[in-house]
């Protein structure tokens, strides 16, 4: 779970047989000094910058490739995982640390 204010919210589309479909929201979240990426449905008019919001979901690594191909707003970090805990949904908590030396 991350709540935090919304820094920039634009559409992003997928290609679905050579036509371009809606595919969701991706909004930056400025959270506790940290900047999130996060995937939603709806539309970026509906998440305007400056909105809190709570959201909830899986963490994903970002492919390299990806922050070029995208043109992904810049959130890239280094974390250091330092406790993992197995939920009784068969979900984990991650408890991660930003800023640790690679």
């Amino acid at each position: 779970m991350a709540t935090g204010i919304i820094e920039d919210s634009r559409d992003w589309e997928t290609f679905v047989n050579n036509e371009s479909q809606h595919a969701g929201c991706e909004l930056v979240l400025a959270a506790n000094g940290l900047r999130l990426q996060v995937t939603i449905d709806g539309h970026a008019r509906d998440w305007p910058e400056g909105m809190q919001v709570t959201t909830t979901g899986r963490f994903e690594a970002i492919g390299e490739y990806e922050w070029e191909s995208f043109l992904l707003v810049e959130t890239r970090s280094s974390w250091l995982v330092r406790d993992v805990r197995p939920v009784s949904n068969g979900d984990l908590v991650i408890d991660l640390v930003q800023g640790a030396a690679q």
